[in-house]
């Protein structure tokens, strides 16, 4: 979960590249706000629920996963429309700035994007869920 947070916020930073100084600031620091809530709240639902003193299978049992799996999920959603949002943002900026067919044919592709981040979003969506909740238990 460190990992994929540490990539999240990695993904934001690297949409932030030749954007303004005024534009980098809030939304990096969104970036950064949300990414150091997430693990602070990771680590002391995992201390609060014994995952560093208990073994997995333990924790598994004292439903330690599902306690972290409702801190995990509204940052999930957040995390995701947030970078889609920056993504768009993007998209947006370099189709708004250019003249012609090409600002028509970016603005295409910005939907064309759009609907495979959501696909992708659903699938992944899926994955944490089950992996957070597990119905096998």
């Amino acid at each position: 979960m460190v990992f994929a947070a540490s990539l999240y916020l990695a993904a934001g930073f690297s949409f932030l590249i030749g954007m303004k100084r005024d534009v980098k600031l809030k939304v990096g620091g969104i970036f950064t706000g949300l990414f150091l809530l997430f693990l602070g709240g990771v680590f002391l639902i995992r201390y609060k629920t014994g995952y560093y003193g208990l073994s997995e299978q333990e924790w598994l049992d004292k439903s330690g996963v599902t306690a972290l799996g409702d801190w995990v999920l509204p940052f999930y959603f957040i995390g995701s429309f947030l970078l889609l949002f920056l993504i768009d943002y993007r998209f947006f900026y370099v189709a708004f700035t250019s003249k012609g067919v090409s600002k028509w044919g970016l603005l295409c592709l910005t939907s064309l994007f759009n609907v495979l981040y959501l696909i992708g979003f659903a699938i992944c969506l899926a994955l944490v869920t089950v992996s957070l909740y597990p119905i096998w238990q």
